[in-house]
């Protein structure tokens, strides 16, 4: 968060730059699905045989057995996992639970590997969203409410001064 204030000919302008962090998840792969399944309903565990098409993007090396999804097309077998702390700690599982914690059992079509992708978790988007908002909004609250304060006291500090002046 940045906080910028400009007086400018007895207006104080106090402006607030929240950065709000975007997810990327493997380079983009997470942008790119969404552009794939636009207007498909997501998959839940009740509707395992929808298949997925792959999020591939022009990488055509050997990849994992995990990443098969990016290669070809999928089904989700379970959404939304979380991950244990031993996969957390493990260095293979790192690559699909150290971003969010949470993963996808996919069953990959072609070569019926088991693949597991991240997962953007079970939160509630807009809650999070609306936390961040009442956060701003206290935060530019608090700010105006210090820059009031702060400018009564300097004029009082100024009247004061005229007074003594004057007498």
């Amino acid at each position: 968060m940045i906080l910028w204030i400009t007086n400018l000919k007895g207006v104080t302008l106090i402006f607030f730059v929240c950065i709000y962090p975007l997810e990327n998840v493997y380079d983009g792969d997470f942008v790119l699905k969404k552009f794939v399944v636009w207007n498909i309903q997501q998959n839940t565990t009740r509707d395992a045989s929808r298949v997925n098409q792959p999020i591939s993007n022009g990488i055509t090396s050997k990849l994992p057995d995990h990443m098969c999804y990016k290669n070809e097309p999928f089904i989700v077998l379970e959404s939304c996992v979380a991950c244990s702390q031993f996969e957390q700690s493990a260095i293979r599982a790192g690559a699909y639970c150290f971003e969010t914690g949470y993963y996808d059992k996919v069953n990959c079509t072609q070569s019926k590997r088991l693949g597991l992708k991240p997962c953007s978790g079970k939160t509630n988007r807009s809650t999070q969203f609306n936390l961040f908002t009442l956060l701003c909004a206290f935060c530019s609250v608090a700010s105006y409410g210090l820059v009031n304060w702060r400018q009564n006291v300097l004029r009082r500090q100024g009247f004061m001064r005229m007074q003594n002046q004057f007498n």
